[in-house]
């Protein structure tokens, strides 16, 4: 089955609207469009279609993920340097650790 990620590729969407609750299984066409009655549809990404936007909440309480439950963690200035829908630290990490989300012990 196929898998619908927003553009980040980072989640999957949780939101879904597909006239048969799931969407088809069809090879060359990975990209989502809006069809009649507000049900998604599938074509080939090449295809000129308008977009839909994801929708974010800003989480709070040093939180980021579409449903805040995952905590910022070890990022310089947690409370506004993290990336409140992916996590990413924006200005660096606490001595210690490393990456992007600040997760790896040096």
């Amino acid at each position: 089955m196929n898998k619908f990620v927003w553009l980040d590729h980072i989640e999957e969407a949780a939101y879904t609207n597909w006239r048969s609750n799931t969407p088809p299984n069809v090879a060359d066409k990975d990209c989502v469009v809006l069809r009649t009655g507000g049900y998604w549809g599938v074509k080939k990404c090449d295809s000129k279609e308008g977009f839909i936007c994801e929708r974010f909440s800003a989480c709070e309480n040093e939180r980021y993920g579409t449903t805040c439950a995952e905590k910022c963690a070890n990022c310089v200035n947690s409370e506004y340097g993290c990336d409140r829908r992916i996590g990413d630290c924006f200005h660096g990490c606490v001595p210690g650790y490393h990456g992007v989300k600040c997760l790896m012990g040096n």
